[in-house]
């Protein structure tokens, strides 16, 4: 009887290695094709930025295309992304060409935003996860913040064309200039008169007022 047991207790153990061993086979079956999936791909933001001086000649490589890697973007709203390159250092863009809608940012004293600033976030997001390759395009001078200015390109495609002709962004060539790059300005001014004005309101108008509405109280 004894005998009996020891050997029942003996194959319950060795079903159960067993069990464990395909178990893991199977997790690393599933968890190693998905490295590149979106959960790893997720845009996060790992390093504080430094800006520049105002105003300043961009000290990085500009008039060039430059590859970007996805993994290293954040996605600050439809317009403004953070590149953490591979040294560790943080490079803010204010995307040329465009004025995305505002996405509220309470921790950094922007309360309110407007409707459809997640929709053009979702829609950066869509566009620039789906591109086989993104290239980064600098102007010769940053911004009044200290900022990168500059054109994104996925899959050869000007990103400030995709979000107008998509409704999410107003054109800025209009009031700022081409910032030195008159093709990529251009090309914007074509798909805005193309698709006309977006159905929301202007986020440099929606800004003011809001200024203005903080400013009373």
């Amino acid at each position: 009887m004894k005998r009996k047991l020891r050997k029942a207790l003996a194959l319950s153990l060795l079903g159960l290695l067993l069990l464990f061993a395909v178990s893991g086979r199977h997790s690393r079956r599933w968890f190693r094709p998905f490295s590149g999936s979106l959960a790893s791909r997720l845009p996060r933001e790992r390093a504080p930025v430094v800006y520049g001086e105002p105003g300043a000649l961009q000290s990085r490589d500009h008039g060039v295309r430059v590859a970007v890697s996805l993994r290293s973007i954040y996605f600050d709203d439809g317009d403004t992304v953070k590149i953490t390159w591979s040294g560790g250092t943080a490079e803010e863009v204010r995307i040329l060409g465009i004025d995305a809608p505002e996405i509220a940012h309470k921790n950094r004293g922007r309360p309110l935003g407007q409707k459809e600033g997640p929709d053009a976030v979702a829609f950066a997001r869509k566009a620039f996860g789906q591109a086989k390759t993104i290239e980064l395009l600098r102007a010769d001078r940053l911004d009044k913040y200290g900022r990168t200015l500059g054109y994104f390109f996925l899959d050869g495609r000007n990103f400030s064309e995709l979000i107008i002709e998509a409704r999410l962004a107003y054109e800025t060539v209009s009031a700022y200039g081409s910032n030195g790059l008159r093709s990529e300005a251009a090309g914007v001014l074509s798909a805005a008169r193309k698709v006309g004005t977006p159905s929301f309101e202007d986020p440099s108008a929606f800004r003011k007022r809001l200024k203005e509405t903080s400013g009373a109280k």
